[in-house]
């Protein structure tokens, strides 16, 4: 269960700045990546930006959990419940919304098919505990956002402004969890160290 815990953790640590960063950044980097016409994108970008965290989890769920411990055919039926569910959610949205309904329905049915499986493994690993693993990470990831998201507001959308924006943004996440002293990111440097023989 420790080594399990452990990935939990490292999956939060870079899902939810990743998540969040994306987010907060879209509307600096579309602009200038796609160009004109297509502002469209930035809404899909921000709508779809969860499923990093909600593949992360059920990665480490389904991967490193369920299919090591001869549990396949859960891991299948939360995929199938996944698949009909986004056949469903798809026909509803796609004519109303069309390309962001789609990024809606996506999000939706990863977020699904993470939450089959944690339901699989209840007795394993609570709920709760999981989400325990992740206290620190959306808290250092939402005053990242704050930030980031300020930042964007002042910038004009271009390379050199969006790769600022993701500086600052990183550094405010780092810089907090080594102030909490976070496990995941401790362990990193140590072993950072310990290979450059620091």
């Amino acid at each position: 269960m420790n080594y399990m815990m452990k990935s939990y953790r490292f999956t939060w640590f870079l899902s939810i700045p990743m998540c969040l960063g994306l987010i907060s950044t879209a509307p600096n980097f579309v602009p200038w990546f796609y160009g004109p016409g297509y502002e469209k994108v930035i809404v899909v970008l921000q709508a779809i930006s969860g499923i990093i965290i909600a593949i992360g989890i059920s990665n480490v769920t389904g991967i490193q959990y369920l299919v090591p411990t001869n549990r396949q055919n859960q891991l299948t039926l939360s995929v199938i419940v996944g698949a009909a569910f986004n056949f469903g959610i798809n026909f509803y949205l796609i004519p109303k919304y069309q390309s962001v309904g789609v990024a809606i329905a996506t999000l939706l049915t990863e977020w699904l098919v993470t939450m089959v499986q944690l339901y699989m493994v209840r007795r394993d690993f609570g709920f709760k505990t999981i989400l325990s693993q992740s206290t620190h990470y959306w808290l250092a990831g939402m005053i990242m956002f704050m930030i980031t998201i300020t930042i964007e507001q002042m910038f004009s959308p271009t390379i050199i402004h969006t790769g600022v924006i993701a500086i600052i943004g990183g550094a405010v996440y780092i810089g907090i969890l080594l102030g909490m002293r976070d496990s995941v990111l401790m362990e990193g440097i140590s072993a950072a160290r310990e290979k450059l023989g620091i």
